[in-house]
C-alpha cells in the first residue's frame, strides 16, 4: 500500500503524517517503523532490500520515505515496477512524503495510492482559521 503526501506545509504535512504512523499502530499491535532517504543512486536498491529484509516478530513494516525525487536518470522503470509491486502488498505500507507531486512518469503514485494528500501553504483567511485552529488545541 502507498500514501502519498505532499506539498510545501510541512508542519501540517508533518501532523498528518504522525496520525496516520499512530492509526496503522493503532489497528497493528505489532509492526517495524522505518524511515528512509531516498536520495542518491543506491537509493532503489536500499529500498528493495528493506522491503526483502523480514524480521523476527513481524511481517509488516510502516516506511516513511523522503527525498525520492529526482530518480537518478535511467531509473525510472526499475522504479516504477517496484512500486507498482509495493501497491499490490498487504504487508507493506510506504508513506511517500515530498514537496511536490510526483514528476509525469510517476503520476500513478497519486492514483494509485490508498491515499494521496496535498498540503499547500495557507494563505489569507485561511492562515487565521489555522491560527486560530491551532492556538485552540494547544489550549
Amino acid at each position: 500500500m502507498i500514501i502519498y503526501l505532499y506539498g510545501t506545509d510541512t508542519y501540517r504535512r508533518g501532523i498528518y503524517e504522525r496520525s496516520m504512523r499512530d492509526a496503522y499502530s493503532a489497528k497493528h499491535s505489532a509492526f517495524a517503523v522505518y524511515e528512509f532517504d531516498g536520495a542518491g543512486e543506491e537509493g532503489l536498491q536500499k529500498l528493495q532490500d528493506l522491503c526483502a529484509a523480514q524480521s523476527l516478530f513481524t511481517s509488516l513494516k510502516f516506511i516513511t520515505l523522503h527525498n525520492l525525487f529526482p530518480v537518478p536518470e535511467g531509473q525510472e522503470k526499475q522504479y516504477k515496477k517496484f512500486f507498482e509491486g509495493i501497491m499490490k502488498r498487504d504487508d507493506t505500507v510506504m508513506m511517500i512524503v515530498a514537496d511536490a507531486e510526483p514528476p509525469k512518469a510517476f503520476t500513478f503514485l497519486l492514483s494509485g495510492a490508498k491515499t494521496a494528500k496535498k498540503f499547500p501553504v495557507p494563505a489569507g483567511p485561511e492562515v487565521e482559521r489555522f491560527i486560530r485552529e491551532e492556538a485552540g488545541r494547544c489550549g
